[in-house]
């Protein structure tokens, strides 16, 4: 048992001879520790920053729902992958290439990784809307340009902080010891598990097949990273699509929806299963059939 413990101590370096279920576990572990702490340290942050900013937070009084949103994309994004990297560089003695954090042809990347995104979500939204599944209820008279770039920024830092935290960190650390597909499977996992309580306030079904959405989603950005050997593919697609989908279209994104949206549709609730219900149309069949032929068509690929 001591031999155990000491092979999952996350502040030593991994043994050679270590086995596979240890090694998961200690990279699991190493996670849980990471995402937690980054957490805690951040809220405190924010806490702190409004109370001397005078909101009284024991009488309910909080800044408006795009500041706080913004609060989240930048300020908690950012100190995660602060902490994300410190990690592997000093404790797993990682460099940020292992991570997918490359020099070259950035630029190129995240323009391919936002045209993938686009075409996903114009394939989706066009099936969604002539099948019924989604509504359009009007657009914004009141456009704010300025804190629709913030928007853009802020999810561009949120999106590159997930996929560094369950591509570049997690799944590449488990790539070292296990199988490609084991390791896109854990990854997968463990992005999914933070939406789960939005998508069981959904009926079963929906719930189910947003799941099965989630893990297709991220089972589709590992394997872009894999093929482009660097991160910033996946980050785009990441980014891209919840900005488009939260504040271009104005539709629930995981559960959630923007006020300061350049449109507004909603899903159609007599068709929950296509729809996705409040969840949106991450949660509905549609997008199902659409990230299933793209990751058969992007795994074919990989595998070449």
């Amino acid at each position: 048992m001591k031999e155990i413990i000491m092979m999952i101590n996350l502040f030593k370096e991994d043994v050679g001879d270590i086995s596979k279920k240890v090694y998961v576990i200690k990279k699991l572990l190493g996670f849980i520790v990471v995402f937690i702490s980054s957490k805690i340290i951040a809220q405190a942050i924010v806490i702190l920053g409004l109370a001397t900013a005078g909101y009284d937070f024991l009488h309910g009084e909080m800044p408006n729902n795009d500041f706080m949103m913004l609060i989240k994309c930048y300020g908690l994004s950012i100190n995660l992958v602060i902490i994300i990297i410190l990690y592997c560089k000093f404790i797993e003695k990682r460099n940020l290439e292992s991570m997918g954090i490359v020099k070259k042809k950035i630029a190129k990347s995240y323009f391919l990784g936002t045209g993938i995104a686009v075409i996903l979500l114009c394939i989706i939204f066009v099936l969604s809307v002539f099948s019924g599944a989604v509504v359009y209820y009007g657009k914004n008279d009141d456009i704010n340009i300025i804190l629709i770039l913030a928007y853009l920024g802020g999810f561009i830092i949120q999106g590159t902080m997930e996929e560094i935290m369950c591509r570049g960190f997690l799944m590449n650390s488990l790539l070292y010891k296990i199988p490609t597909r084991i390791a896109i499977l854990i990854s997968s996992i463990i992005f999914a598990f933070p939406h789960f309580f939005a998508l069981f306030q959904s009926n079963i079904i929906v719930a189910i097949v947003g799941i099965v959405n989630l893990l297709l989603f991220s089972t589709v950005v590992s394997l872009l990273m894999i093929k482009y050997n660097n991160i910033w593919v996946s980050c785009a697609v990441h980014s891209i699509w919840n900005f488009i989908l939260s504040i271009i279209i104005g539709i629930n994104l995981s559960g959630s929806n923007s006020e300061s949206s350049v449109f507004k549709f909603n899903a159609n609730e007599n068709m929950k299963l296509l729809s996705g219900g409040t969840y949106g149309i991450e949660a509905g069949l549609i997008c199902t059939i659409v990230l299933i032929l793209f990751a058969i068509a992007l795994g074919r690929k990989v595998k070449r």
